[in-house]
């Protein structure tokens, strides 16, 4: 596995990354309200919005995800459905701890039970945070 700074090649970054973020359902997403269009996804990404953001390729050089980190230390992540399940996203996050130590956190929406019970298999840190909606 490697991670390859999404701006190293920043068309293929761009382009990448929303194909990723189509595949996103409305539970995995904590701000994204809508599908932004194309352009507004290209504006985003080049506001460079985080400390690092990656895409995540397997040996065999096919995309099977992104990570990024913000400059508050919250990792994102995510995975091609037909890529989860396997240990991929821990193996990412090993990674992402190798280039920027420290401690990492992990912002996850409330109705992702699956990051849920991933990142609660990772735990280290004192507290957990939680996306708080209306009632």
């Amino acid at each position: 596995m490697e991670l390859r700074d999404v701006y190293d090649d920043l068309s293929t970054g761009i382009a990448t990354l929303y194909d990723i973020l189509r595949e996103r359902t409305p539970e995995q997403c904590i701000r994204m309200v809508k599908m932004p269009s194309y352009n507004e996804h290209e504006k985003y990404v080049r506001s460079k919005p985080y400390l690092a953001w990656y895409l995540i390729y397997t040996m065999d050089h096919k995309v099977i995800g992104h990570i990024n980190l913000s400059h508050s230390r919250e990792l994102g992540i995510f995975l091609y459905e037909r890529h989860t399940g396997k240990g991929l996203g821990a193996q990412a996050i090993k990674l992402l701890r190798h280039l920027h130590p420290g401690k990492l956190y992990a912002e996850v929406s409330i109705r992702n039970t699956r990051s849920i019970k991933f990142f609660n298999k990772r735990q280290t840190q004192s507290h957990i945070v939680y996306e708080v909606g209306d009632e």
